[in-house]
């Protein structure tokens, strides 16, 4: 019995050996993809590559889209009169709409005095208004923004608050997939305009959402084109991963608000501008409007869905585990596969040929994927995939290596340990 035990151990610490090896040359891999100029575009996929796109992505492809109920979008296009704008904004205010965002920055008065006075009356008269203020001229030797690029109007308490509309890209600085929802500057807290708009319509997004406001919160009021100190700030804090599950909002063209007073009437209305080249993004699911990509950020505050990512410790343990079973899994059927070579023309082609482990391979990664998808749809956790991927990848040429020196090893010393090997006894390498 302790012999039987002896040789289990044994084996498994030449499978964990393998594993751990695997991981090694995936890391080389990575590395090796980082420091040389020629592996750029490699370098840039891995860094961007997330399994929550895949999911986003297959939950669009086969699920149909629930209609918000709660917010609408209206797109006032390429309309840069301010006096149309005006008249749009008292439109919008006759539905009664629950709150109003701006998803628009009014930069300066642009010779149209009597328009800008106009609008500004007209957002005067609306109900819980919210303004997009956006972070400009970013210092990355310092570690923060310059300057605040803002509507010509100052923003008092009777006109609404204000927050800012950068979004938060990933390191490769390519896809959104996810938003901040407070930033720090000099001491202060500066929220985003996806918080200030939840917050407005629902006051639980203070307490449900990741952060936490105090009962008697003031917004910060900064004035017109405040230069920043270039003292350091902090990164993005308070991130979340935007909840991108099928959702249509409905849109209403600037000209047909009064016609779609039902869309607007008690909801939360984001006024911007669809198909500006300027504020369209690459997102999880595809190229989206700022506007667009701002509704799925409040509705994720206001249904609290929280995506989260594995820690590190459990995403590596999970990982160096899952790429264990899988070298037992795809070793134990190759062994059994070339034990019985010469039994059949099944047991003797799969003995020299790389097939049928890459079907067991394939078949095996179908079934995490489909583990991870629905950890993901059911509990909102998200495993990354990626370096178990690439550990994966490498487990054929880790098992070569390694059998390449136990034959030298065990060829050189016949009573030695390394002729004790498993993978020595069943490969008679």
């Amino acid at each position: 019995m302790k012999k039987a035990i002896k040789s289990i151990l044994s084996a498994l610490s030449e499978h964990l050996f393998i594993t751990l090896l695997s991981l090694f040359f995936a890391a080389c891999f990575a590395g090796i993809t980082l420091s040389i100029p020629f592996f750029n575009p490699i370098a840039k996929s891995l860094a961007n590559f997330s399994l929550i796109d895949v999911y986003y992505q297959a939950l669009h492809s086969g699920t149909a889209p629930d209609t918000s109920q709660v917010i609408s979008i209206v797109d006032i296009g390429e309309e840069a009169s301010r006096s149309r704008l005006a008249r749009v904004v008292d439109s919008v205010n006759m539905a009664e709409p629950s709150v109003v965002v701006f998803d628009v920055i009014f930069n300066g008065l642009r010779g149209d005095t009597a328009g800008s006075m106009a609008l500004l009356e007209a957002i005067s008269n609306t109900t819980s208004p919210r303004f997009a203020f956006a972070m400009t001229d970013y210092d990355a030797e310092k570690n923060t923004f310059t300057h605040l690029y803002r509507s010509f109007f100052n923003i008092s308490d009777d006109l609404g608050l204000e927050g800012y509309v950068n979004v938060k890209e990933s390191e490769g600085g390519e896809v959104i997939r996810k938003f901040s929802e407070q930033r720090r500057y000099m001491g202060d807290t500066l929220y985003s305009l996806a918080f200030m708009a939840a917050s407005a319509f629902d006051e639980a997004c203070t307490t449900q959402g990741t952060v936490q406001v105090p009962v008697d919160f003031t917004p910060v009021v900064l004035p017109a084109n405040t230069l920043l100190s270039v003292k350091p700030a902090t990164s993005f804090s308070a991130d979340r991963i935007i909840d991108f599950s099928p959702t249509h909002f409905p849109v209403v063209r600037y000209d047909q608000v009064s016609g779609a007073f039902d869309n607007l009437k008690g909801r939360i209305v984001i006024i911007g501008a669809l198909h500006d080249l300027q504020d369209n993004h690459n997102t999880t699911i595809g190229r989206m409007d700022g506007p667009e990509v701002l509704a799925y950020s409040v509705q994720t505050l206001l249904e609290n869905k929280k995506i989260e990512s594995l820690s590190s410790p459990v995403q590596w343990i999970s990982t160096i585990l899952l790429l264990f079973f899988t070298q037992i899994l795809t070793f134990s059927f190759s062994a059994y596969i070339f034990k019985n070579r010469k039994k059949n023309l099944f047991t003797k082609f799969g003995a020299y040929s790389s097939t049928y482990g890459a079907i067991v391979k394939t078949i095996w990664l179908a079934i995490l994927t489909f583990m991870t998808f629905y950890a993901f749809v059911a509990f909102g956790k998200s495993f990354d995939l990626l370096w178990l991927l690439m550990g994966i990848a490498f487990l054929g040429f880790s098992n070569g290596c390694y059998k390449a020196v136990i034959q030298i090893l065990a060829e050189k010393n016949p009573k030695s340990i390394f002729a004790k090997s498993i993978i020595y006894k069943i490969y008679g390498v």
